[in-house]
């Protein structure tokens, strides 16, 4: 059997999917960089790279991130740097398959790469499995600590990040084959997840539940839009009614001199949820507040003690020190609005828009859905963290994403 450079880039792919079970060591992003190096021979053969319009969105994202992280004053160096793309940047690391141009001539292989990918996720269930049950037997194989099991990821937000895609991707596909060791993969991950206790991951795994009762059981558009619509109504009240309670009644202070305003990247901190409600959110909206049009910059949350140079309630930059670190907003729709404004923003619902999209044009019935239910998944995600842009979480349902491009891209892009 022949194979071609177009399988050797897909094969990377899977094999880097293969490696995400864990982050103690960033293995699977590097074959991804594998998958581009045998990209780059592409000049080697009489193959021709075709950039979709989904490579052409993450190209301009890619610069309006860079050119608003540089303009308050982060040098190109450090932009650069491992901290940068491990912590406040990883946007570059999460979306990099879908930064891949396509050799465009038809995806032809003897491999059956969506069963090869299927088999990969049931390995990877049973090696979680095994996990859980060295866990359960009070000798965990990775990080453990108050009855929370981080498995083999740093920390238990990003194991539940995780988990929280195997568990849609086992659901939707027991859906299409209902048999019991499906049903076995399934709880392996959804065990998981629940142990991890990543709360905004479990919260996110039921709102799934919850839309994929309206599409696959009651099938009705209309009552969809309406989950939609309640889903943001809820959200956005939540939002602003913790924003009001913390400036009226004195919890939160962007004052330098207030108690309150602790160090988000003081590892001691108390990390819950009166934190993200009444610190981090509030913090959030008065640097959007601040700085409408373009944020106070890419990677620039965190950096404090804040020092804004501009015009206040027009365009504000934080040129402060850098810091790189895991501290965020804990919600990724406020600290997307924080960091590069409304024209970032416009930009990242273009984004998701055109994973929608994508969804859609899948031939594949079982990887549609899979990709919907999923941008779903990291959406509710994005509410009480900053999942949309987490390697941990959102890489491996990238990769996927790239690796049906490639399989189907005449579909996706070609036919109208």
């Amino acid at each position: 059997m022949k194979i071609n450079l177009k399988d050797i880039i897909v094969l990377s792919l899977i094999l880097s999917f293969s490696f995400s079970f864990f982050n103690l060591i960033p293995a699977y992003p590097i074959f991804v960089v594998f998958g581009i190096l045998f990209l780059i021979l592409y000049i080697y053969f009489p193959e021709k790279v075709y950039i979709s319009r989904t490579n052409k969105l993450f190209y301009i994202i890619g610069f309006l991130y860079f050119f608003s992280a540089v303009i308050t004053g982060i040098p190109f160096s450090k932009f650069l740097s491992y901290d940068n793309f491990r912590h406040d940047g990883n946007f570059y690391i999460t979306y990099m398959p879908l930064f891949l141009p396509i050799l465009s001539t038809e995806f032809k292989s003897g491999l059956n790469y969506n069963k090869i990918l299927i088999k990969v996720y049931k390995i990877i269930s049973l090696l979680t499995f095994g996990l859980t049950l060295s866990f359960l037997l009070g000798k965990p194989i990775g990080i453990s600590s108050d009855g929370i099991y981080h498995y083999l990821f740093k920390a238990h937000n990003a194991a539940g990040g995780y988990y929280l895609m195997l568990s849609v991707f086992g659901l939707v596909l027991y859906l299409k084959e209902k048999n019991i060791y499906n049903l076995f993969y399934f709880f392996s991950n959804i065990i998981a997840l629940y142990f991890s206790k990543s709360r905004g991951s479990q919260l996110a795994f039921i709102w799934v539940i919850g839309l994929m009762i309206i599409n696959e059981l009651i099938k009705s558009n209309k009552l969809k839009r309406i989950y939609y619509i309640l889903t943001i109504i809820g959200a956005i009240v939540i939002i602003l009614g913790a924003y009001y309670i913390s400036k009226e009644h004195g919890i939160y202070n962007l004052s330098p001199t207030n108690t309150e305003v602790f160090d988000l990247n003081d590892p001691n901190r108390t990390a819950n949820i009166s934190d993200r409600l009444f610190v981090l959110w509030p913090r959030a909206i008065d640097d959007f507040i601040k700085s409408p049009i373009f944020g106070i910059g890419f990677t620039r949350y965190n950096d404090i003690p804040y020092n804004f140079e501009g015009l206040k309630n027009i365009y504000m930059f934080n040129t402060s020190k850098v810091q790189f670190s895991d501290a965020h907003a804990h919600n990724s729709y406020l600290h997307i609005l924080a960091e590069t404004g409304i024209i970032g923003f416009i930009f990242f619902i273009l984004l998701i828009k055109e994973l929608f999209y994508i969804s859609k044009k899948i031939p594949d019935v079982f990887f549609s859905k899979y990709i919907y239910y999923s941008i779903f998944a990291i959406l509710i995600a994005g509410l009480t963290e900053h999942r949309i842009y987490t390697p941990a979480q959102v890489m491996p349902f990238t990769i996927i994403l790239e690796f049906l491009i490639y399989v189907y891209y005449e579909k996706i892009y070609l036919e109208e």
